[in-house]
């Protein structure tokens, strides 16, 4: 068995999720979030992020990136798929991250960056 599949096996995907802080409701058979780990939009409207706990896999509506477990940790954790299985199997993934910013926080950052390129004082 690879580190992919014992990583995959040792921490559900639904778990992980829920570690994180992403708030996830059941729909039918799959689980559903407002919140994408890669694009960062939290739409409290409509549904972005579907979650198949059958086969282990997620997929964002609004940016197209999918992925298991294995490429959630590495998302979050900024991290090779491969050091993330490493940190699923010793169990040192944080499940903490700073990429969870609201896309407010974000565009302020952004703001924020280009005001120092450009030097401009308010």
């Amino acid at each position: 068995m690879s580190i992919y599949e014992e990583a995959r096996e040792a921490l559900n995907i639904l778990d992980a999720f829920e570690r994180y802080g992403f708030r996830i409701r059941k729909v039918g058979s799959t689980w559903r979030s407002n919140e994408c780990p890669v694009c960062g939009e939290n739409s409290p409207r409509s549904v972005k992020l579907v979650i198949f706990p059958d086969t282990g896999y997620w997929y964002c509506h609004r940016c197209g990136h999918k992925g298991d477990v294995i490429q959630l940790v590495a998302e979050m954790e900024n991290v090779t798929r491969f050091e993330a299985a490493k940190m699923i199997l010793t169990e040192t993934a944080s499940f903490t991250s700073t990429k969870r910013r609201s896309y407010k926080e974000l565009q302020k950052e952004e703001i924020e960056k280009l005001k120092e390129i450009l030097k401009i004082k308010e």
